[in-house]
C-alpha cells in the first residue's frame, strides 16, 4: 500500500498543489506540492511515521510566512487535531487545540493560569514551541509536560526537558513535534477568571491593529519591545507594495490587500537594517520563514 493511502485511511486528507494563500494568516503564499491534514492524534503520528524527514509540520499558521515560491516538500497541518480534557486542576490538550477554546475551557471549568493569554491566536503546539506569552505571562507558567514526537518516537518531556525560554523551547532545536500538552492550572472563581481574560482581550484589541497580520514581527530586544525602536526610527506607516507597518502598532505588518509574502519580507528586511543601522539593535524574527524569499 502507498504511503499516502495510509495516511489516508488513518484519518487525513491529503491535497496537491495546494495554493499558501488559502491556508496562511497572512493570506500569501505559493503552491505547497503536498498538503497533509490529519484529524487525529493517531492520523497525525501515521503521518509522520509515513513522510520523509525534511517534511514540515505547522499549526494555524498564524506566525508563518510561506514563500511566494511555495513549498516543494511535504506540509503537515495540525489544526484539526483537536481535543480538550479537563482532569482535576489540568487540561490535557491535543497540539492542534485553538489556545483560545483551550482558554475558554479552563474559564467554563474555574481553572486559572491562562488569563493573560486570551486572545492569542494559534494552536497548542505552536504555543508550546515559541512559549507563547502576553502581558506578563506565559506558556511555560502552566506547562507540566507533553507527550513529543522525535525521531520516529513518542517520548514524555516535562518542563524542564522542554527547555522553554523568551519564544523558544527545545522543539524549535530538536525537531520534535507536540502531540499533546498537560497545563496544569489552579481552581478559581470562574467570574474572576472571565473578567481577567475580557480584560485581557480588551487590552490586545485596543493595542494591536485587527487587519490580517502575522501577529508580531519581531521579539523584544535589550528589556523593549521592537515597535520601540521601529517606531523611534518613524517606521509606522511604511510600506513595500501592499504590506506595511502598522500604524496602530509598529511590530505588525498588515496585508493592506493584495500583499505578497515577499513584499512582506522585504519590509522585514528594510525593518531590520534600518533599525540595526539608526539604533544598533539588530531585532530577532518572530515570524518563521517556510521557503525561499529574495531581498
Amino acid at each position: 500500500m502507498e504511503k499516502y493511502d495510509i495516511i489516508i485511511e488513518n484519518g487525513a486528507s491529503i491535497c496537491y498543489n495546494r495554493k499558501g494563500d488559502s491556508i496562511s494568516a497572512l493570506k500569501t503564499g505559493g503552491r505547497i506540492r503536498v498538503l497533509i491534514k490529519p484529524n487525529s492524534i493517531k492520523g497525525l503520528i501515521v503521518a509522520l511515521q509515513n513522510t520523509s524527514d525534511d517534511r514540515i509540520v505547522l499549526g494555524n499558521m498564524t506566525n508563518t510566512l510561506i514563500s511566494d515560491q511555495g513549498i516543494n516538500r511535504e506540509l503537515i497541518i495540525t489544526s484539526a487535531v483537536k481535543g480538550v480534557h479537563v482532569d482535576e486542576d489540568s487540561l490535557i490538550c491535543s497540539t492542534g487545540e485553538s489556545l483560545s477554546n483551550a482558554c475558554i475551557v479552563a474559564r467554563k471549568f474555574g481553572l486559572s493560569g491562562m488569563e493573560s493569554l486570551a486572545g492569542i491566536p494559534g494552536s497548542i503546539g505552536g504555543a508550546v514551541a515559541m512559549n507563547a506569552g502576553a502581558f506578563g505571562g506565559y506558556m511555560s507558567d502552566i506547562i507540566e509536560s507533553a507527550e513529543v514526537y522525535i525521531d520516529g518516537n513518542i517520548v514524555h518531556m516535562n518542563r524542564e526537558e522542554l527547555g522553554m525560554t523568551y519564544r523558544h523551547s527545545s522543539l524549535l532545536d530538536n525537531g520534535g513535534v507536540l502531540i499533546s500538552a498537560v497545563l496544569r492550572l489552579v481552581h478559581k472563581n470562574p467570574i474572576l477568571i472571565a473578567s481577567s481574560m475580557k480584560d485581557a482581550r480588551t487590552k490586545r484589541h485596543l493595542s494591536q491593529p485587527l487587519e490580517v497580520s502575522l501577529g508580531s514581527v519581531f521579539k523584544r530586544a535589550n528589556d523593549n519591545g521592537a515597535g520601540y525602536y521601529i517606531e523611534k526610527c518613524g517606521l509606522k506607516g511604511s510600506r513595500v507594495g501592499e504590506a506595511e507597518v502598522s500604524t496602530k502598532h509598529a511590530n505588525f505588518i498588515i496585508n493592506t490587500g493584495k500583499c505578497t509574502s515577499n513584499d512582506y519580507y522585504k519590509l522585514m528586511c528594510h525593518i531590520q537594517k534600518t533599525v540595526e543601522k539608526e539604533c544598533g539593535v539588530l531585532l530577532q524574527r518572530e515570524v518563521r520563514l517556510i521557503g525561499e524569499f529574495e531581498e
